[in-house]
C-alpha cells in the first residue's frame, strides 16, 4: 500500500483526484516536486489535518502555496541577508543547488520542508524543526512523513496520533 493510500485509510478520505497543471508549477520553482506530493495535493486538495498540519498545496484561486511560501522566502532572504542564517546549515532552494523547499507547516509553528540534494524529487528527504528547534532529517517522503506524522504512535519526534485520534482531514 502506498502512502498516500494509508493517509486516505487513516483519515477515512476519499480522494477528489484535483487535476492540477504540475509544469506550470514547477517551472516557476525551477524544478521537478516530488511525486507523492503532487498525489497528495490531488486527492485532498488544500486543508488541514487533525487540526494540525497544514501541506502547502492549491488554493481554491489556483496557487501552489508551496510555491508562494518559497516564493516569500526567497524574497526576505534577498533583502535582508541576515534572515537566511534561519536557514543555516541547508539554505533556501534555488534553481540548481540543492537546498531546502517549504511543503507543510503545523499551527505550533513546525516547519517541513524537502532537503532537494538529488536530481530526483522522490528521494529527497524532509528536513524538519519546530518553533524556535533544531532541525531534523527524516530519510521519508512527505507522505510517508505526513502518515507516521498522523497515525504511527512510534513518531516521537513530531507525532501526534497520541493527541488525536482517529486522525482525520478538513477540506478549506
Amino acid at each position: 500500500m502506498l502512502w498516500i493510500e494509508r493517509i486516505e485509510e487513516a483519515v477515512a478520505w476519499r480522494p477528489i483526484n484535483l487535476q492540477i497543471n504540475w509544469g506550470e508549477f514547477e517551472d516557476r520553482i525551477g524544478s521537478p516536486l516530488p511525486s507523492d506530493f503532487k498525489r497528495m495535493c490531488e486527492s485532498f486538495g488544500s486543508g488541514q489535518f487533525s487540526g494540525y498540519l497544514d501541506i502547502y498545496s492549491i488554493e481554491t484561486k489556483g496557487t501552489l502555496r508551496a510555491l508562494e511560501r518559497l516564493s516569500g522566502i526567497q524574497r526576505t532572504v534577498r533583502k535582508n541577508k541576515l534572515s537566511a542564517r534561519v536557514y543555516d546549515p541547508y539554505g533556501i532552494f534555488s534553481v540548481g543547488d540543492g537546498k531546502l523547499i517549504p511543503w507543510a507547516e503545523s499551527v505550533t509553528g513546525a516547519e517541513f520542508f524537502w532537503l532537494a540534494n538529488s536530481l530526483n524529487p522522490d528521494r529527497w528527504p524532509v528536513i524538519a524543526r519546530p518553533e524556535d528547534g533544531e532541525w531534523s532529517h527524516f530519510p521519508f517522503t512527505a507522505s510517508e512523513f505526513t502518515y507516521r506524522l498522523l497515525a504511527d504512535p512510534e513518531f516521537d519526534d513530531f507525532g501526534i496520533s497520541h493527541l488525536v485520534s482517529p486522525p482525520f482531514y478538513d477540506l478549506y
